[in-house]
């Protein structure tokens, strides 16, 4: 048993080690050609530039000029801070004599008071779904104490 397990290994060893080899080898030969290897144009070392023509020129100065413009492009870090105050009032309008609730409402029917000044309403809007509102009343002998 122990030499058939050992015998296992060493072929997944040996296969593992081929592998390795195999890929290495495929990745050298896909690799990029180095820098020095490519031939240089017309073959002379020492080559005068040729002069730019009029149009070249002119794409060099407005290249030039959009930079600089980038460069001094103002950066406008001043920030505006406004402090609103929005209230959220939820109310739920109801029939006395029957308790159902009543629908279709709108903003005119309603006034906000703040210290005796009326306020404007600004957002009006009915829930998507009715609110559930529910009463826990306690009776037990230690609420008499």
């Amino acid at each position: 048993m122990q030499t058939a397990l050992s015998h296992h290994f060493s072929k997944l060893l040996v296969l593992l080690i081929v592998g390795l080899f195999v890929f290495n080898s495929i990745a050298i030969a896909q690799s990029r050609p180095q820098k020095g290897e490519t031939p240089k144009s017309g073959g002379k070392k020492n080559q005068r530039p040729v002069p730019k023509t009029e149009a070249e020129l002119k794409a060099e100065e407005e290249r030039r000029k959009l930079e600089e413009e980038e460069k001094n492009a103002v950066v406008d870090d001043e920030v505006l801070k406004i402090k609103t105050n929005i209230v959220n009032v939820d109310a739920v309008v109801y029939n006395k004599k029957s308790g159902q609730i009543i629908t279709g409402l709108k903003k005119e029917n309603f006034a906000v008071f703040e210290n005796g000044v009326k306020q404007d309403i600004t957002n009006f809007a009915t829930p998507e779904a009715p609110i559930t509102v529910s009463l826990v009343v306690e009776f037990s002998k230690w609420s008499e104490i």
